[in-house]
């Protein structure tokens, strides 16, 4: 219970060296003020035999109370005082051996030993009570340096990276979500967490936190919006798949993107064929619109000029643009307009004559054309205007519609021409079938009569002009003209 227990010698105690520090006596340290003080502040009474007594068992606390500090002072207060009533008569019959003691005021009363242990100045208390508070420092020393070492022993060190940024950390945390806690930093519904915040840290772990950043992307003018854990804008192109080269992004690639969002812009790269000015182009462009891949191309286009496509459309690949350069020209003719002949019948003028009775002159008309030119060739023109320089006179003919008087038919050849024209036509030198048509005495188509001399029409030639052609035709190819009325000749 007390740690130290001792019984009434009569001879020094083991490991005594008689003449010790505290001078002469059988047990050296025990006589001198620091030893008298440390044996009674551990409840050890010394007699006058120079032995000490052993204080009696302490009760046992009933279970459920404890016991009070100032309690406990007054048990060993009691035990020491009856300790010491019980050591006097040895004391008195047995001197101690070895040898004269040096005698040491003893303490009379328990006053004493009170005042002493209140800080009195006599007796020397502050010493006496230096070994006791040396074992209770060394063992709260003991107690702090081994739950010093067991808590230094949980201490981890832990690399965290935060978006690229690296921070050394000290923590006593278990799991990762426990060092985020300790670092103050939260974990959002897209970042990316690895190891998991569930997993076991050891000393040296690494903790990499990616953050969750919301992409507007807008890519050849379709907006999507895509969470991302890139930090720069070249590594969220990479994280959405757009890795290729030549593309147009509106910002820089290295731009560091904001945690609250970010709005990007790409366009990718497209092969276009472009025909102007007579030549025939392929270019690579990333511009939006036909009028900006044409700009971007050194393609100028004037304001009358055509193009294949809208300005406004969207590029896509594959595509032919083709310009067509557009010129308007005012050009100026002078153009002849032929006169107008007309007829006028005069019916006591012989049948086929012709009398002009008024000469036709042509006028002269100048007219003024808008035309229209399509790379350099003219496709169309529209009149704007025009006037008479000249005016036409027209031509008047008179024709004569008087039937010549028959005549007698020619006696051509010996042979009976009057009973073929009898025959073909009734005898009528006007006479005409509109079933050749077939015309006259002889009834002559017009290439029949024309290829053997005739001139004209037949019924406008005299009986015996168609009798003489007819004989002409006779020579020629015999009665087979007149097939019915042959037989007659």
């Amino acid at each position: 219970m007390w740690g130290i227990a001792s019984s009434p010698v009569d001879g020094p105690v083991d490991g005594a060296v008689d003449g010790g520090a505290g001078g002469p006596g059988p047990l050296g340290w025990d006589r001198t003020l620091d030893g008298f003080g440390a044996l009674d502040g551990l409840g050890l009474g010394r007699t006058d035999t120079g032995a000490f007594a052993v204080p009696a068992p302490r009760r046992a606390e009933p279970a459920g109370r404890p016991t009070s500090p100032a309690r406990k002072w007054r048990e060993a207060q009691a035990h020491w005082e009856s300790s010491q009533a019980a050591a006097e008569p040895a004391a008195e019959s047995a001197p101690p051996a070895g040898g004269p003691v040096t005698p040491v005021e003893p303490y009379a009363a328990a006053g004493s030993r009170r005042a002493r242990r209140d800080g009195d100045s006599g007796g020397g208390s502050g010493s006496v009570r230096r070994p006791v508070k040396l074992a209770l420092y060394a063992l709260v020393l003991v107690g702090l340096l081994g739950g010093t070492a067991a808590w230094a022993s949980m201490d981890k060190s832990v690399r965290l990276t935060v978006d690229g940024e690296v921070r050394a950390l000290h923590t006593y945390a278990g799991t990762v979500a426990g060092v985020l806690d300790d670092a103050g930093v939260t974990v959002g519904e897209h970042d990316v967490l690895a190891p998991a915040a569930d997993a076991r840290v050891a000393d040296g772990a690494e903790i990499v936190l990616r953050r969750g950043r919301l992409l507007t992307l807008t890519v050849d003018g379709r907006t999507r919006q895509v969470w991302v854990v890139a930090t720069t804008v070249d590594e969220a192109l990479h994280q959405v798949g757009y890795r290729q080269s030549g593309l147009f992004v509106n910002a820089s690639r290295s731009r560091r993107l904001p945690l609250d969002g970010f709005a990007l812009t790409v366009r990718t790269p497209k092969v276009v064929t472009v025909v102007a000015d007579g030549s025939r182009r392929r270019l690579v462009t990333t511009s939006p619109t036909v009028g900006e891949a044409l700009a971007a191309a050194k393609v100028r286009l004037a304001s009358a000029d055509r193009v294949s496509q809208l300005s406004g459309a969207p590029v896509a690949d594959g595509m032919t643009i083709t310009v067509t350069r557009v010129r308007y020209a005012r050009v100026v003719t002078k153009t002849v307009v032929k006169y107008k002949e007309i007829e006028r019948k005069d019916p006591d003028a012989p049948r086929g004559s012709r009398t002009i009775t008024t000469t036709g002159v042509d006028g002269l008309r100048e007219v003024t054309y808008l035309v229209t030119y399509l790379d350099g060739r003219a496709a169309s023109r529209k009149v704007l205007g025009s006037r008479v320089l000249t005016w036409t006179v027209d031509q008047v003919v008179v024709v004569g519609t008087k039937a010549p008087a028959p005549g007698p038919v020619g006696n051509y050849g010996g042979l009976n021409w009057a009973g073929l024209a009898q025959c073909e036509s009734g005898g009528n030198p006007r006479a005409v079938n509109p079933a050749g048509p077939y015309y006259g005495l002889y009834q002559f188509d017009l290439g029949t009569w024309q290829s053997n001399g005739g001139s004209g029409n037949p019924i406008d030639a005299s009986a015996d002009e168609q009798t003489r052609i007819a004989y002409n035709l006779y020579q020629a190819r015999g009665r087979s003209p007149w097939p019915v009325c042959g037989r007659y000749l």
